[in-house]
């Protein structure tokens, strides 16, 4: 029997078209007050996706995902952001490259001042872990 083994070219193309349909899902609203410094915090505790130790059972990894980020011109639209989150259910990510993934799209889609992402994994035998990622452009305050 004869294994298909996929490129990395291959994998790096699925990778990007799966990343650009989850991304597809984020919407954004006109902010309130562009020119007024102001924080979002959005929180949930339903990120779920497969972790890189549950490819062969495709158990989910269960993670609490937090969002703070200063807007400029527009705002994350919070039903667009709960089918955000929901898009990862499925997929085979480590906690490193899906904090960065998340980080990266918002960063993209909603071009803030600031942002900072944390993903806090559930533990797993017996080993919590928190990946953050936070950075801010030219006017902008530590998320």
């Amino acid at each position: 029997m004869t294994v298909a083994r996929t490129s990395r070219a291959e994998a790096a193309a699925r990778r990007a078209a799966r990343d650009a349909a989850i991304a597809g899902v984020l919407e954004t609203l006109p902010s309130p007050s562009p020119s007024t410094v102001f924080s979002v915090h959005v929180s949930t505790s339903e990120l779920t996706f497969v972790g890189r130790m549950n490819v062969d059972t495709l158990q989910p990894d269960f993670a609490q995902l937090d969002v703070v980020y200063e807007p400029r011109d527009v705002i994350l639209e919070l039903r667009s952001f709960k089918l955000f989150v929901l898009a990862f259910r499925n997929e085979l990510f480590s906690y490193e490259r899906l904090t960065n993934t998340v980080f990266e799209m918002l960063w993209a889609k909603l071009e803030p001042r600031s942002l900072s992402v944390n993903l806090a994994c559930a533990p797993r035998g017996g080993t919590s872990t928190v990946v953050s990622r936070a950075e801010r452009r030219e006017g902008g305050t530590t998320a």
